[in-house]
Order: C-alpha cells, then sequence, then structure tokens
C-alpha cells in the first residue's frame, strides 16, 4: 500500500502580495516601518513572556486588536503607541527636546596704554641678539 504524499500547502496572503508587488518607494518604505514596529511590539512581549491575550487583558483591549498590531498593517494612535510603550517598558516614538540654541557673546576690548617695556639688569642669561631687537624695537617707539 502506497503512503500518501501530503500536498504542500502555499501560503497565500492579500497583505504579503500587495507587500511585494508595490512598486511605490514611499508606499514600500511606509509598509517596511510598520512590519519593523510590529516586530519591536512581539520581541518585547517574547522578552517579558506575553503572549497575545496576556498581552490584550495588560492594554484592557480584545486579542483580536494585539493580533493586528502585529500584522504590520495597523495604523496606531500615538497613544495606543505611548500606552504600548509604557507596559512593555520600551522606547517606540523617540521624542526628544529641541536642543536650546546657545548664544555666543563676542566682545571686543582695545585697550590703549602707553607702556615701556622694562629691560631689567638681571636678564643678562639671554643674548645679545635678543637684547638688540628689544632695544631697536624700543627706539623705533621713540622710547630709547
Amino acid at each position: 500500500m502506497e503512503a500518501k504524499k501530503k500536498e504542500t500547502k502555499v501560503y497565500k496572503s492579500k497583505i504579503l502580495n500587495d507587500f511585494f508587488t508595490i512598486n511605490d518607494t514611499k508606499a514600500y518604505k511606509r509598509t517596511e516601518k510598520n512590519m519593523l514596529l510590529a516586530l519591536r511590539i512581539l520581541k518585547a512581549m517574547q522578552t517579558k513572556k506575553l503572549n497575545r491575550i496576556k498581552f490584550a487583558e495588560e492594554m484592557g483591549v480584545h486579542p483580536s486588536v494585539v493580533t493586528k498590531w502585529l500584522s504590520g498593517t495597523h495604523h496606531f494612535t500615538t497613544e495606543t503607541l505611548f500606552d504600548i510603550e509604557e507596559k512593555l517598558n520600551i522606547c517606540i516614538i523617540n521624542v526628544v527636546e529641541p536642543q536650546q540654541i546657545e548664544t555666543i557673546v563676542a566682545y571686543q576690548i582695545q585697550v590703549t596704554q602707553k607702556c615701556q617695556p622694562v629691560l631689567p639688569q638681571t636678564m643678562n642669561y639671554f643674548n645679545s641678539d635678543f637684547k638688540n631687537i628689544l632695544y631697536q624695537q624700543n627706539y623705533q617707539y621713540g622710547k630709547r
């Protein structure tokens, strides 16, 4: 007697067919992000060891709603995403404060005061070229 071979079922999904036939780049990226969002939620649920039913109870929704969330095709409200973040202790939406604009104030101060460089007698350790330069500078400015 010959054993019957089971036929392999081909999984068909309108959602997946639509996804793989998207020609619009913007729509493709949006769908991809929705699926990544669903994956992030699913991974957080698995980390907390929550199945769909337990998570639905914690969220106060029917398990079918969680199934929609995990499908990658659901359009979330921000309130729902904030609630999911709180229950799963994850960050989905990163809202940051705008950076404070740093004001830099530049001041330009001009001080004019007549000074006469003093070359003390104790500076004998400088070579004679350095002393000559100082004397030449003093001579140019009328300070001999």
